[in-house]
């Protein structure tokens, strides 16, 4: 079921073969809490994160965010994702080097990992209060509120049941040039949330800055008022999706993951 619907998506490949191992972080990672502040190496990861990116001591102890300095995953910011019980799951790996090559080509460096088997930092998620779904690692450190990253713009299989199991108040809050999958994520999030659709939430965020580009530009003041416009879809973001129309050639309107609708006359609710 969730293959067919992510499988709409460009960055989805369906490849359910792939063998993965244990995930581990680099054995090269040193904790910002362990830095050698007299090191320019340790200094120049330090500069990149608190003085270009703008996050905080707090923030950087809270995620226990590391870096390298060698090995694979050298002049890289590593962001780690812990399970429930504590346990790394996955971590993001983000070049602060000055290879304008990299810098462009390959800013993240990821482990193979099986991403549709884990929530990243699940074990910092309060289900009993609003999650926000964000793309990337710097959007959580930008708004470290109950953030759950996506790793892209499609849920984790496990995201996608735990959401579908507990209901929690949910805002979908992507890029703005991801807005069209934002419409079309809530519109699927509103279909695992049959009698409780008032949860289900979106946010579009001002010009063309994401959130972490909006906090660092204007200040966590401006986040903060973005989210307060957190709403259901209104009559012109069907106009913004009907634009596009990038899935209804080959899918119809939810293409193969329509098999799993119960259609029911007009004037009645679809279940899922």
């Amino acid at each position: 079921m969730y293959v067919s619907y992510a499988g709409s998506f460009q960055d989805y490949d369906g490849d359910e073969e792939k063998e993965y191992v244990q995930v581990k972080l680099p054995d090269e990672m040193i904790l910002f809490s362990q830095m050698d502040a007299s090191n320019p190496q340790h200094f120049e990861a330090y500069n990149y994160l608190v003085n270009e990116r703008k996050i905080s001591r707090e923030i950087i102890l809270r995620y226990r965010l590391g870096f390298c300095t060698t090995g694979k995953y050298a002049s890289r910011i590593i962001i780690p994702s812990f399970d429930m019980t504590g346990d790394v799951n996955y971590f993001v790996g983000r070049y602060y080097g000055t290879n304008p090559k990299i810098r462009k080509k390959l800013p993240y460096l990821n482990p193979e990992s099986d991403k549709d088997a884990i929530i990243f930092n699940e074990g910092l998620i309060n289900w009993d209060s609003t999650v926000f779904l964000v793309e990337g690692t710097f959007e959580m450190l930008s708004f470290p509120v109950n953030s759950i990253v996506m790793l892209g713009k499609t849920l984790s299989v496990k995201l996608f049941l735990k959401l579908k199991e507990l209901k929690p108040n949910v805002v979908v809050l992507l890029d703005p040039d991801a807005y069209k999958n934002a419409i079309e994520l809530y519109q699927m999030l509103e279909t695992i949330y049959i009698g409780f659709e008032e949860r289900v939430k979106i946010v579009k965020l001002p010009a063309n800055e994401d959130l972490d580009e909006l906090r660092r530009n204007h200040g966590i003041d401006e986040v903060i008022k973005s989210l307060y416009g957190a709403r259901g879809l209104v009559l012109d973001d069907y106009f913004i999706k009907k634009l596009q129309k990038p899935y209804e050639k080959s899918r119809g309107r939810y293409g193969a993951y329509s098999k799993y609708f119960e259609w029911k006359p007009t004037g009645a609710r679809n279940t899922f």
